[in-house]
C-alpha cells in the first residue's frame, strides 16, 4: 500500500524501470498475450443492438417500411426532430487519426481503434451516451474537419481524440465553429475539465483563493495548454507553462509552434525563464502531464523540500519507452509540504 500512496516514489522506480518491465501490466499482473486474448475472444469491445425486438410481422412494418416513412418526412420537414426520432439524439461520433493515441505517438487509425473503442464503453457505462469510433486514414487537418461537417447529420456531438499537436486546436476550433452540435476534444477539454475539479477541492483544503495562487503546469501539449485556458477563464492568474525546453515565455524562439506562443502571451506575467526546477520554486500548485516532468519534480521535491502546498496532478508514462509500455497510471494528491 505504501508504494501506492507514495506518488514521488514510484514515479522514481518507473524512472529506472528497463525495458523488459514495461512490457507487462505492473498494475494488474498482465501482459499483452492476455489483453490481445480477451479482445480477439470478443472480436472487438463494442457492437451494434436492436432497442426493439422484431418478434412478428407488424413489428418489421413499423420500424421497417412503410413505418418508417413517417420519421423520415417529419424530419425532411422539421431537421431538429432527428434529435427525437433517430439516435442522433444521443450518441456521439469518437474522431481519432492515429496520430498521438495515449502517448504512443503516430500509430496509424486502425492501431488506435482499439483505444476508441474503450472510450466508447466509458461513454456508455458512465454517461449512458452512445459512441462510436471513427478512424480517419488522413492526418490531413481540412480533411479532418470536412469529415467531420460531413458526419453531422448522423451524430449529436464529435469528440475529438489522439490528434497530435498543434493540429488538434485547429481542427477543434475550426470545427467547432463549422458545425451546429458539440465539438470537444478529450485531451484539451476533458483533462482540463478534471483537473479544475480536483483542483477546487484541493483550493477549499488549503483555504486559498484562485487568484492569489502559482500554478505549474508541465507539459505543453493538448492536455497542458487545455489546462491553462480553462484556468485563465475561471479566474487563476499566475500561471507557468513548461515544456522539455523550460518554461514558456512570449519572447521565446525554440521549440515554439502556433499554440505554445498564444499560451505563452496569455500566461507567465512576470516574463519568467528557466527550467522546470526554476518554475517549481514558491508554485503552490503544480500539474504535471509527462513522465519526464513527473520525474524531475519529484527528485527537486525531495532534495529541496519545495513539495507544492496543494495539488498534483500526474500522469506518469515515458515517451521513450512508451512504445513498449503497457502502462498507464494517475496519482491525484492533495496535501501540504511536510
Amino acid at each position: 500500500m505504501s508504494k501506492i500512496l507514495d506518488a514521488p516514489q514510484a514515479f522514481i522506480d518507473m524512472g529506472r524501470s528497463d525495458q523488459a518491465s514495461l512490457t507487462t501490466f505492473p498494475t494488474f499482473g498482465l501482459g499483452p498475450q492476455e489483453a490481445l486474448a480477451y479482445r480477439k475472444r470478443f472480436r472487438g469491445m463494442i457492437g451494434v443492438a436492436s432497442k426493439v425486438p422484431l418478434k412478428d410481422r407488424f413489428v418489421l412494418s413499423l420500424v421497417y417500411t412503410p413505418g418508417v416513412a413517417a420519421p423520415c418526412l417529419e424530419i425532411a420537414k422539421h431537421p431538429l426532430a432527428s434529435f427525437d426520432y433517430t439516435i442522433r439524439g444521443n450518441t456521439i461520433a469518437l474522431v481519432s487519426d492515429g496520430s498521438s493515441a495515449f502517448g504512443l505517438g503516430n500509430i496509424r487509425p486502425m492501431a488506435a481503434l482499439p483505444m476508441l473503442e474503450d472510450a466508447c464503453i466509458l461513454f456508455k457505462t458512465f454517461a449512458g451516451v452512445d459512441a462510436f469510433p471513427i478512424c480517419l486514414d488522413t492526418q490531413d487537418v481540412e480533411e479532418i474537419i470536412n469529415v467531420g461537417m460531413a458526419l453531422r447529420p448522423t451524430f449529436g456531438g464529435i469528440c475529438l481524440s489522439s490528434i497530435a499537436s498543434p493540429r488538434c486546436f485547429t481542427v477543434a476550433d475550426h470545427l467547432a465553429r463549422a458545425v451546429n452540435i458539440p465539438v470537444l476534444h478529450a485531451e484539451q477539454d476533458a483533462t482540463a475539465t478534471a483537473i479544475l475539479g480536483g483542483l477546487y477541492n484541493a483550493l477549499k483544503l488549503v483555504d486559498k483563493m484562485p487568484e492569489n495562487i502559482q500554478v505549474v503546469i508541465n507539459g505543453a501539449g493538448p492536455g497542458g495548454i487545455g489546462i491553462a485556458r480553462l484556468l485563465l477563464r475561471v479566474g487563476f492568474q499566475h500561471i507557468l507553462i513548461c515544456d522539455r525546453l523550460g518554461i514558456l515565455d512570449r519572447y521565446r524562439l525554440n521549440n515554439m509552434n502556433w499554440t505554445k506562443v498564444d499560451i505563452a502571451r496569455q500566461t507567465n506575467p512576470e516574463n519568467r525563464t528557466g527550467t522546470l526546477s526554476d518554475a517549481v520554486r514558491g508554485a503552490d500548485v503544480v500539474i504535471g502531464l509527462s513522465f519526464f516532468v513527473e520525474y524531475d519534480y519529484a527528485c527537486n521535491g525531495r532534495h529541496n523540500g519545495e513539495t507544492p502546498h496543494s495539488f498534483c496532478a500526474c500522469s506518469a508514462q515515458s515517451r521513450n519507452h512508451s512504445r513498449s509500455s503497457y502502462s498507464r497510471r494517475r496519482c491525484y494528491r492533495s496535501d501540504r509540504a511536510s
